[in-house]
């Protein structure tokens, strides 16, 4: 399924999107699930009692592969390459985080103990190392005093990708990634949690670099809602707003696709849902 774009979503159409993730055949949406959860957790109280339960349980479905038969043929991608199931699982940390963020009551509730049974996973990847500690941050605005998210990020944090001393590539690697913004949005963030002001420093250097390569790495609206993501905490840790103002530029820049996905479509609105709420703070 496809959907117009626009500048601005309905809430038909994003309703659309939200339950075609939720609802849809589950191997083909299993990629799009904890992006459409993030973009669930941004939307109206409404819109979050009737999608989120349907999200949280393919989020525990793919928590739980392979050890839950019944599923073992549903992502078989997913164990089969290494790479993406590890980044499977720290975007779905870092949309359980939201989700316990902004989603009241039992919903957000039930989000928290699904992402404290991620107390064990240490990945080897950079960006979802990044993602957890992302995901910890979220979960860490919500109950400071987390035990589970604190360790998540006390062991994440060490472990971030920083700055090369090389002044033509500073990138921690070797190519740009769609959702690599996370890098520099995780050393904000676990700078500011940890009140480290060097990774801060670093994370802002990180993102101001990537910034000026936007658009070159291949799904520009997992590029834009992450970049989005990173430069809004940015705003927040420092109080400068110029990093919302080049967000709104990135968001006001981009030529989406005259159809989105419905990846694409949460993507969007989340950089959409970034931007209106720092104007709305400001205003």
């Amino acid at each position: 399924m496809t959907f117009p774009s626009r500048n601005l979503i309905s809430l038909d159409q994003l309703q659309a999107g939200f339950a075609s993730v939720a609802f849809g055949p589950e191997y083909e949406m299993a990629p799009v699930v904890p992006w459409a959860l993030a973009a669930v957790a941004a939307s109206e109280p409404s819109m979050q009692q009737q999608m989120a339960p349907a999200l949280l349980r393919r989020v525990r479905r793919i928590i739980n592969y392979p050890t839950t038969d019944r599923i073992r043929n549903v992502v078989t991608e997913l164990a089969y390459r290494p790479l993406v199931r590890e980044r499977h699982l720290g975007s779905c940390y870092w949309s359980l985080g939201q989700a316990a963020l902004g989603i009241p009551g039992e919903i957000g509730q039930r989000a928290t103990r699904l992402a404290d049974r991620f107390i064990g996973f240490q990945p080897h990847d950079g960006v979802t190392i990044a993602m957890m500690a992302c995901g910890a941050d979220a979960l860490l605005k919500e109950d400071p005093s987390s035990l589970e998210a604190k360790t998540v990020l006390d062991r994440s944090a060490p472990r971030l990708l920083g700055p090369r001393p090389v002044a033509e590539w500073i990138w921690p690697l070797e190519a740009l990634d769609p959702r690599d913004a996370v890098l520099a949005h995780a050393f904000i963030a676990a700078g500011e949690c940890l009140d480290h002001c060097s990774m801060v420093r670093a994370g802002l250097q990180l993102l101001d670099w990537r910034l000026h390569r936007n658009g070159i790495s291949g799904d520009r609206t997992a590029e834009l809602a992450t970049s989005v993501a990173a430069c809004t905490r940015a705003q927040t840790v420092t109080g400068v707003t110029e990093w919302t103002h080049r967000a709104q530029e990135l968001v006001e820049s981009t030529t989406v696709p005259s159809t989105m996905s419905p990846g694409e479509l949460c993507n969007w609105f989340l950089a959409l849902r970034h931007i209106a709420e720092f104007n709305a703070v400001v205003a």
